[in-house]
């Protein structure tokens, strides 16, 4: 069972950034990248809203997923992508739970600690750092990453 990493994407705030991580990670420990997309629900969306987005998503991702694809192929990186609908933090703790395969989990960091529906980012990130025995990373920006345990740090942030 080769080692893999897992590059987790909220559908609703698209970024390069954890993936492109991803893909760097997998080819230094010659392993392959798991992308999941996770809609997550948003509050206070309209049913015409909903309908006329979805067109725009596809067309967008498939793009998206066509880079993520061809930065694989470049550095010699598996790419398998999936797409989840649910809690962000609950669909990623499901995928991990059945693939004991991933090693890493990275993660854009978020812009604020609190969510639109009043959950807790670092609540959440805590009980997903309990139910996976990996190595969780952060990517604020492209060379500055985040380990989960160094959050309480002083200066979380350092390049990798």
């Amino acid at each position: 069972m080769g080692k893999k990493v897992l590059a987790a994407v909220d559908a609703n705030s698209i970024t390069d950034s954890p993936v492109m991580y991803g893909i760097q990670l997998a080819s230094r420990i010659q392993g392959a990248v798991i992308v999941i997309v996770v809609s997550s629900p948003t509050s206070g969306t309209t049913d015409s809203a909903n309908k006329s987005r979805p067109n725009e998503i596809d067309y967008n991702l498939d793009d998206w997923f066509e880079k993520l694809v061809a930065q694989g192929q470049q550095n010699g990186v598996a790419i398998e992508i999936f797409l989840a609908s649910g809690n962000f933090f609950d669909e990623i703790s499901r995928f991990t739970a059945f693939n004991p395969s991933v090693q890493f989990i990275v993660m854009a960091a978020p812009e604020r600690f609190t969510s639109m529906d009043g959950t807790s980012y670092a609540e959440d990130l805590k009980s997903l750092r309990d139910k996976f025995e990996g190595e969780i990373l952060l990517v604020q920006k492209a060379g500055h990453v985040t380990r989960v345990p160094d959050l309480d740090s002083i200066n979380p942030s350092r390049e990798i």
